[in-house]
């Protein structure tokens, strides 16, 4: 990411000129050559024609399209996420807590110079963007923060600005914002003059500690004051699942959980909406406490496959998603040394993981934390401090051998590869793969009728299984997935190619975490599926270089 074009687009948005920014700024020049053909030819202009006497009308227009000042009320170009992504379209919504949130977790503050500026102001954003420690962040930063907002700002900049000045920004912006998603943006451009004074946000240093048993519970039940916490634990029937935590001896980790945290942030059953006959109100989730969730590497990763699902996938973030998704926080457990014994994160890349607010380690000595988050560092007040950096995972028992579905040329040849048949001896179609993964977001829609008047109920989502042929089944009755082996084809494929191909083919969706091969009761493992999957791939890619 071209760091100081991240700078220098912040500041053109950040307030108005000054005489000595103006100076710097005219001095910019971008190549007028793709992708900044038309953006760097209009910029270039406007910039070139602007001079010391065209402050005060910059600054005019400047107060006009993004304070609103002299316009309808909602008639303006407010560079916040929120007014672009809540639906009532004003500040300070779950964009703004979102953003908040994630600034503390980087320790990173916005400069005393630039306290006037919420954190979700296009501003902020940007210099965000800029903090980010690598491409991938960066561009899964600018998918989820600026894909969903930033397009539908610029234009409207372009209609309420009336000097060139501030549409010929918004063109670069717009530039910008589409070059980072399509990795364009790791292109230097090769800009002159572009050292400006932006807003700033400053690092904080983590810290780590070593407490004892005694001490560990004490900052557990500080952090509960502050946080609704979740981990793996014991349920009355022995099974380890996610649920609301007590005391911090209450979590598991000497055995990988049998269910995924993917319950606590997207609900077995949610309320969408309430209806009578008259009316109808939504039942998007109010804004509570953070969730700090206690989460191996592989259930972190898998959170970022959720948030593609639910926030990016058909142009319009869920809001019910949104709104828990945006309480969450997390613990990160270290693992074993080599994992759990079923596990294969490392061929998945998920077996480290950098969203996190707390590192734990627990040995039988004591507890070492890792804290990232300045706002929690008062939990440890009088704890020893001792270096600590928490260890991943380099090596599984297992390992998956990943399908190069991608280089066959005609797909239908994978669809009608023979080995899907043998599920229809095996797969039962029960679904319970799909409830302990961490990735599976299928659901599907019921109204759920008041007894005594049945104008009255409310609209539920629950989960749903790809693996169960009423799932596909349509309004006139036709199941598009009736036989196991089509329904195994279906998740196969999307969990190691679909999903891969449509988010940038930069991750899968399968995590490596096992879970659904001890869920199996047909004792069906997933991973010998993928691993066949991968030879019956390479026989076709042969037989077609032999044909060729």
């Amino acid at each position: 990411m071209n760091q100081s074009l991240c700078h220098f687009l912040s500041r053109l948005f950040a307030q108005e000129l000054d005489a000595e920014t103006l100076a710097k700024v005219k001095a910019v020049r971008f190549p007028e050559t793709a992708p900044w053909t038309d953006a760097g030819s209009d910029w270039n202009s406007a910039a070139g024609a602007v001079c010391e006497n065209d402050l005060e009308a910059l600054a005019v227009d400047y107060a006009r399209v993004f304070l609103g000042a002299g316009l309808a009320e909602a008639a303006a170009a407010f560079p916040y996420e929120s007014v672009y992504t809540s639906p009532k379209g004003i500040i300070m919504q779950d964009a703004w807590s979102r953003m908040r949130e994630m600034l503390r977790e980087a320790s990173l503050v916005i400069s005393a110079s630039s306290a006037d500026l919420m954190e979700d102001h296009i501003s902020i954003e940007l210099e965000y963007l800029a903090a980010l420690p690598n491409a991938a962040q960066q561009a899964e930063y600018a998918r989820l923060h600026l894909q969903n907002w930033v397009p539908r700002f610029c234009k409207d900049v372009e209609r309420f600005a009336e000097t060139r000045f501030y549409k010929a920004a918004a063109g670069l912006l717009r530039v910008f914002v589409d070059a980072a998603l399509e990795d364009e943006a790791e292109k230097p451009v090769p800009l002159t003059g572009s050292t400006v004074a932006s807003p700033e946000i400053q690092n904080t240093a983590a810290r780590s500690f070593f407490l004892t048993g005694a001490e560990t519970e004490a900052a557990f039940q500080r952090l509960r004051e502050i946080c609704d916490i979740y981990g793996p634990a014991l349920d009355e029937k022995g099974t380890v699942r996610f649920r609301k935590l007590e005391h911090f001896s209450e979590l598991v980790n000497d055995r990988q959980s049998d269910f995924s945290p993917k319950e606590v942030y997207y609900p077995i059953s949610q309320t969408l909406f309430r209806f009578d006959e008259n009316n109808y109100s939504t039942a998007v989730p109010e804004a509570g406490k953070p969730l700090l969730i206690f989460a191996h590497p592989c259930d972190i990763n898998a959170i970022r496959r959720l948030d593609n699902i639910f926030l990016k996938n058909g142009g319009q973030a869920d809001l019910y998603y949104a709104a828990q998704r945006s309480r969450v926080r997390f613990a990160l457990l270290e693992c074993p040394e080599n994992g759990y014994p079923g596990c294969w994160c490392v061929s998945m890349g998920t077996n480290k993981a950098e969203d996190y607010v707390l590192a734990v380690r627990v040995s039988a000595d004591g507890t070492q934390m890792l804290v990232r988050d300045k706002a929690l560092l008062p939990c440890f007040a009088g704890v020893c401090e001792r270096d600590y950096a928490p260890s991943f995972v380099e090596q599984n028992a297992r390992e998956a051998h990943l399908p190069r579905v991608g280089a066959v040329k005609s797909l239908q040849k994978v669809f009608d590869l023979e080995f899907w048949k043998d599920y229809n001896n095996r797969c039962i179609s029960c679904g319970g793969c799909n409830t302990v993964c961490p990735t599976c977001s299928c659901y599907e829609t019921a109204d759920y009728l008041d007894q005594e008047n049945s104008r009255r109920g409310e609209r539920k989502r629950v989960w749903a299984s790809c693996m169960i042929p009423e799932f596909t089944r349509t309004a006139g009755g036709h199941v598009a997935r009736p036989t196991p082996e089509k329904l195994m084809r279906f998740k196969a494929l999307h969990k190691v190619f679909d999903y891969n191909t449509r988010f940038g083919g930069k991750e899968h969706m399968c995590v490596g975490c096992g879970r659904c091969v001890l869920r199996c009761p047909e004792e069906i493992d997933f991973l010998d599926t993928v691993n066949r999957l991968h030879d019956e791939v390479e026989q076709l890619i042969a037989m077609q270089e032999v044909e060729a």
